[in-house]
């Protein structure tokens, strides 16, 4: 009687085993450099995105010989300056016709409340270029409260703020009827900064730099401009020096990525560099006046 060989048809425990490890082990090698490589990509859409920018705002000021204003602030009747003046468009309203948004630009009422009217539409919408994809706030818009935690408006989430300079923002909120909150940056109430003004030099000064949002703290950032009744409204499309780059304790309007070891910041001759976290503060303070007069070291 023939015997009949028997054939294996499936792995032994131990070979289930010694398979499980080794795609574990590949799977632990392969991961890191999967998010390396979409972080790489996230950091260059980030840059260009600022790039962006900084193209509009050399537009801008080709055409219009100025900067454009940080925010408007005006009482109506008196036409005296008012930091919480009603109207507020800020900066980035003022790009838009540079920025390929010349619909949304012809839209806008600026004799009327920027929180009011027709006005209130434009609010929330978003511009795909002012969003970095490493941001971990993913909503496209917010609604920014009183300071009795009331909802006001809806707002277009952004990414990007203006350099306000080294002062805390916070004081502009004590300016009185007449006074202007001015700055060391380009950007303040009123501002009217044009390139002949920036003496230290467009290459050693910041013009825009980069915020992630934080719901739970409330340090969220948008484009139009101030809505004056809401929290931290300046800080919402101005950035400070006063606190560090990527500090340990946030503050609204501090300069801060999800990137690795730094944040993107635009300068005033167009170029897009990558700061570290660890740049020395009266060095990162450096590059955000305008005419400061400071040497800046290697950053």
């Amino acid at each position: 009687m023939a015997l009949r060989m028997s054939r294996r048809t499936g792995f032994t425990l131990v070979e289930l085993m010694a398979v499980s490890a080794v795609i574990s082990l590949l799977g632990a090698q392969v991961l890191p450099a999967v998010q390396q490589a979409r972080e790489a990509a996230r950091r260059t859409q980030c840059k260009n995105n600022l790039k962006q920018l900084g193209l509009a705002l050399h537009n801008y000021h080709d055409s219009v010989r100025t900067l454009p204003i940080g925010w408007v602030g005006a009482d109506y009747e008196t036409k005296k300056a008012e930091v919480f003046g009603p109207n507020g468009f800020g900066w980035t309203m003022f790009l838009t016709p540079y920025m390929d948004q010349a619909q949304l630009y012809t839209k806008v009422d600026f004799s009327a409340r920027i929180d009011a009217g027709d006005n209130v539409k434009l609010l929330s919408t978003v511009i795909p270029t002012l969003r970095c994809p490493s941001d971990p706030f993913t909503k496209k818009t917010w609604k920014i409260k009183d300071s009795k935690n009331v909802d006001l408006v809806e707002l277009a989430t952004s990414n990007y703020v203006g350099s306000f300079g080294t002062g805390a923002l916070a004081k502009c909120e004590k300016m009185k009827s007449g006074e202007i909150g001015t700055g060391d940056g380009l950007f303040f109430h009123n501002s009217f900064v044009g390139f002949r003004a920036i003496t230290d030099g467009l290459s050693n000064t910041i013009a825009i730099g980069e915020r992630i949002g934080d719901e739970k703290t409330d340090h969220l950032s948008t484009w139009p401009g101030v809505v004056a009744k809401g929290t931290h409204p300046f800080a919402r499309i101005l950035g400070s020096s006063d606190v560090a780059l990527n500090a340990k304790e946030r503050s609204p309007s501090d300069y801060r990525s999800a990137h690795p070891d730094g944040t993107h910041f635009l300068l005033c001759d167009g170029a897009v560099r990558f700061i570290a976290t660890k740049i020395d503060f009266k060095n990162f303070q450096s590059l955000t006046t305008r005419a400061g007069g400071e040497v800046v070291s290697d950053y």
